[in-house]
């Protein structure tokens, strides 16, 4: 993005915005982000603000397919309602009835390479709803090795390990997309789902990848490597312990990346 902050989840959801939905569109928003939107109705796939990332299927749109409505200004706002009311606003003027709309948020909790830089392993470590953040990341990883797969060319991808607690299976959350991604991708994306509390048998298709109990230490310490990252989102106690560790490991603190979302 040509903005002073970039792209925080390289996801860009599908929303099929109402007049009646707009109100209701909810993020979360901080003091001095960008807001941008973009739409599903003729104009150009690449504006001012980048270029909007959308599962493979939308990739069939010509470049006439979308246009993007940007908000160019940084907001000062601390109230998260002003960032929101704005974005509404900007959508209702601008969009028709059954519109989709993407919106990118800035930050700096993000995974976005450029083709010439060195190929990087990635370690996801998720708590609970703190998946969200980490599947768009995930998600990223796998267009990066399709594209490679059908141009030849393009960021060279290493692997990526997804670490995913919860209390039970029922509150892992995106099983099933991140079963898709592991089964496209078996020598690229792996996973490992943890529960703390389970009390129901565990399915069949789930088993191979659940360990009951936490997250370990030496789990993550065996993934250290030069090339590798670490994304960390989950509740306060879970993000120090496992960057403090990272830390203590000799791990960069740039290597480091971690969301706090409670």
């Amino acid at each position: 993005m040509s903005v002073s902050q970039p792209a925080t989840y390289l996801m860009t959801p599908k929303i099929s915005w109402t007049s009646k939905s707009i109100s209701k569109f909810t993020a979360k928003l901080r003091g001095g982000t960008m807001v941008c939107a973009a739409v599903a109705v003729p104009g150009l796939l690449r504006s001012s603000a980048g270029t909007v990332r959308t599962p493979a299927a939308s990739l069939r749109l010509t470049a006439s397919a979308l246009r993007h409505l940007t908000l160019a200004s940084i907001m000062k706002s601390k109230r998260k309602t002003d960032h929101l009311e704005r974005t509404a606003n900007v959508v209702r003027r601008e969009c028709t009835l059954d519109s989709e709309v993407a919106v990118r948020v800035g930050g700096e909790f993000f995974f976005d390479p450029q083709p010439a830089d060195a190929s990087r392993n990635l370690v996801l470590i998720a708590g609970g709803v703190g998946i969200n953040p980490l599947l768009s990341i995930l998600r990223h990883t796998a267009d990066l090795h399709r594209e490679r797969a059908h141009r030849g060319s393009g960021y060279e991808m290493g692997t990526t390990k997804l670490f995913y607690s919860a209390q039970n299976t029922s509150e892992l959350l995106f099983k099933k997309n991140i079963l898709d991604l592991v089964n496209e991708f078996p020598e690229k994306i792996a996973c490992s789902l943890h529960v703390t509390k389970q009390t129901a048998q565990i399915s069949a298709e789930l088993k191979p990848y659940v360990t009951e109990g936490r997250i370990t230490e030496k789990e993550i310490r065996d993934h250290i490597s030069q090339e590798t990252l670490f994304y960390i989102c989950g509740p306060p106690p879970m993000t120090d312990f496992f960057s403090k560790q990272l830390e203590n490991s000799h791990v960069p603190k740039e290597h480091i990346c971690f969301e706090k979302w409670w």
